[in-house]
């Protein structure tokens, strides 16, 4: 109960943090809203059928997480470069980064075809890079 608790005063703590709670998967926002509601991690447990260290895990990675969505943000404002400047959906720009492909410079260098071989980035997500290219006046090259 220390761990929840522990969470439940960093966020106290650090308010300007809750911002970024929408942002968490669907499985954590859920694990928010139980603490919040001041259920133990046993009845949290009960109710998403995970045992004990898996729930007390996922609580006590909820500052990580926030920390490193607000930090994502920093960088982005920081680096007026960086693809998450695109406000690409959280798959393609995650798919982008794993490929080796952080900055607008580098994702212009690619053609169509590059990006349609890049895991998890499909028809819809290059459709979307299209779109958020042209708004800033850019378009990739299909050779």
């Amino acid at each position: 109960m220390s761990n929840v608790r522990a969470v439940i005063n960093f966020l106290d703590e650090y308010p300007e943090l809750a911002k970024y709670e929408d942002q968490l998967n669907w499985r954590t926002k859920e694990f928010l809203v139980e603490l919040r509601s001041g259920k133990s991690l046993v009845e949290i447990g009960r109710k998403f059928n995970l045992n004990g260290p898996t729930v007390s895990q996922i609580v006590s990675e909820v500052p990580y997480r926030l920390y490193l969505l607000k930090k994502q943000e920093s960088d982005i404002e920081n680096n007026p470069d960086d693809i998450g400047t695109l406000d690409l959906s959280f798959r393609s720009t995650n798919a982008l980064r794993k490929a080796g492909i952080n900055s607008l410079s580098e994702l212009l260098t690619k053609t169509t075809r590059d990006l349609l071989r890049i895991k998890n980035l499909g028809r819809n997500s290059l459709n979307d890079i299209h779109a958020a290219l042209a708004e800033k006046g850019f378009v990739l090259s299909d050779f």
